[in-house]
């Protein structure tokens, strides 16, 4: 499994997204049990190919398995406030991803760009101004 990790890691890092995709696909059946983290690769994956709502699903199952999981919750706030950015409820949820995310890891550069924009969005240039120059 580690070297098949490795592989689907390079063909990531390669823009290789379909093979990244089947390669974390078979790290899963061989080892369903898998930790969060594969189930991260298989989310930015399906984004990268453009297929939204399996990114979504992934996403969510990361947090799942693990609440605490920076690098979803921003993935997944960053998708809902795309697709979904006239749903207030969804947006609201989006915002309270990106907080957690902030409290747990406060100077996460993705996070932290992601902060700016809400920001400047909402017309706060100061604190997006902070949060971009952070990052």
């Amino acid at each position: 499994i580690p070297a098949l990790l490795g592989r689907a890691a390079a063909e990531y890092n390669l823009n290789d997204y379909s093979n990244a995709l089947t390669s974390y696909k078979k790290i899963m059946e061989m080892s369903p049990k898998s930790p969060a983290s594969i189930r991260l690769g298989l989310g930015l994956c399906y984004y990268r190919l453009g297929k939204i709502d399996m990114a979504i699903k992934a996403f969510e199952r990361v947090l799942d398995l693990d609440p605490d999981n920076v690098e979803a919750l921003v993935h997944l706030a960053i998708l809902e406030i795309n697709t979904k950015s006239k749903d207030t409820e969804a947006v609201h949820l989006s915002i309270q991803r990106i907080q957690l995310a902030h409290e747990l890891e406060p100077e996460h550069s993705l996070m932290l760009n992601h902060v700016a924009r809400l920001y400047l969005l909402k017309k706060d240039y100061d604190i997006s101004r902070q949060a971009a120059f952070i990052a």
